[in-house]
């Protein structure tokens, strides 16, 4: 469905991966994402690559949910186009992202407060009748 049906396929060839006619022949998902992940990289630097193929995968698979469980046809037009805006809102989102101030390192030391101290714990299993449950209350001179 991601690559074999028809509206999969105009979808593809509408996209700005690097796709010809040719270029999903096999059946074969893995094969198809061999392409996409490995071998497309001949035709576009890795460093380059904003290429929307995994939104292109999502919005296909969900147009096909759409298609099978509440009969929504999606225009593969619109569907790239929505997959390429939220691959560039994506890397746009990354860029700003600054990167962390590098100074001093400050140790942060976890202080445990000696006061009192309520532990639980239990288990169970799914294929048991029982289960079992314990909690101890310790005061701040370790009593329980």
């Amino acid at each position: 469905a991601i690559f074999q049906c028809p509206p999969a396929l105009q979808a593809w060839e509408l996209s700005s991966t690097p796709s010809g006619p040719q270029t999903f022949l096999v059946p074969s998902v893995y094969a198809n994402m061999d392409y996409l992940f490995w071998r497309k990289n001949s035709i576009m630097k890795p460093e380059d690559d904003r290429d929307p193929y995994p939104w292109i995968i999502w919005y296909i698979w969900k147009a096909k949910n759409d298609k099978l469980f509440r009969g929504i046809d999606r225009d593969p037009l619109e569907l790239v186009r929505y997959a390429e805006s939220e691959c560039q809102a994506w890397h746009n989102a990354k860029e700003t992202i600054s990167a962390p101030i590098q100074g001093q390192p400050q140790e942060e030391t976890q202080v445990l407060s000696s006061g009192n101290i309520c532990m639980v714990d239990g288990s169970w299993t799914s294929t048991a009748q029982f289960s079992g449950m314990r909690w101890v209350w310790k005061d701040s001179m370790e009593r329980i």
